[in-house]
């Protein structure tokens, strides 16, 4: 039950924090990377005092192999989800970024874990359901591949991060060891590439705002992860992650087919259901 508690609060405040992005982005394109850089900072500082407040501080260095494969990946995954906020709509992004789940347990299945029929039928249904949705056109396709390769690339980053925080690290020193990672990376892109300064918006309340809701999200789809089985934490996130992402697409950018996409959002949130059963 906390395990989906934690999931819907990360899922919905990272659908406002991802909306109001997008929004942002569309006037300036280095709106996008200064927005995910104060949003590490500012998940980095809430982890930091967790870890204060309950004196739950542990990096041990058996967990150095995987911790560094980890932390390129999520380089890798946090310039994917830049360039997936901006090109697809939202309705897309939502709705194929569900591929991580059928992945993540079928990773499940490799390390020992048993299926049961209602799972083998909601991978079924969740492939169905994005077959569907391309055949049909129900979303634009445009930034389903980077949404895509984003969704297979969470499959490894979740599963060592469950790994981790599992066998080696405390939540709070993990996710706050990675956040310096990406603060540093997202650091020099906006300085020696977009050649801006990382705070050139920080009086920009949309986007401390934003921020805030990122970082919160953050926490608890972290905690959400180490409490439960990554699959289902997920599948808890994703599904209310859906319906937010396709009520605040046609609300907010004007994305059509609003009738279809809830049809397709059902039948993936049947899929999702039955993955956890």
């Amino acid at each position: 039950m906390l395990t989906v508690l934690f999931s819907f609060i990360g899922s919905v405040t990272e659908e406002i924090s991802s909306s109001i992005i997008k929004f942002v982005s569309s006037e300036r394109r280095e709106a996008v990377y200064i927005a995910t850089f104060m949003n590490s900072l500012i998940a980095l500082g809430l982890f930091i005092v967790l870890g204060i407040v309950q004196q739950h501080w542990i990096f041990q260095l058996a967990s150095l192999p995987t911790f560094l494969l980890r932390a390129g990946l999520e380089i890798m995954q946090i310039a994917l989800a830049m360039r997936a906020l901006v090109a697809a709509d939202r309705s897309t992004f939502v709705l194929f970024r569900n591929l991580t789940i059928p992945f993540l347990v079928l990773v499940d299945v490799f390390v020992g874990f048993r299926m049961n029929e209602y799972q083998w039928w909601g991978i079924g249904l969740i492939f169905l359901t994005l077959i569907l949705t391309v055949a049909f056109r129900v979303v634009r396709l445009q930034g389903a591949g980077v949404v895509t390769w984003m969704a297979l690339n969470a499959v490894a980053t979740l599963s060592l991060f469950k790994y981790n925080t599992s066998h080696f690290n405390s939540v709070e020193a993990e996710q706050s060891l990675i956040y310096v990672v990406l603060i540093v990376y997202l650091w020099m892109v906006i300085r020696f590439s977009l050649k801006t300064s990382p705070f050139s918006f920080i009086h920009d309340r949309a986007l401390l705002g934003q921020g805030f809701f990122s970082g919160i999200a953050s926490v608890f789809s972290s905690f959400a992860l180490h409490f439960g089985n990554p699959a289902v934490a997920v599948t808890a996130m994703r599904g209310s992650g859906v319906l937010a992402g396709i009520v605040s697409g046609h609300n907010y950018f004007a994305e059509k087919k609003f009738a279809l996409k809830l049809v397709v959002s059902a039948l993936l949130i049947l899929g999702l259901y039955l993955l956890t059963r």
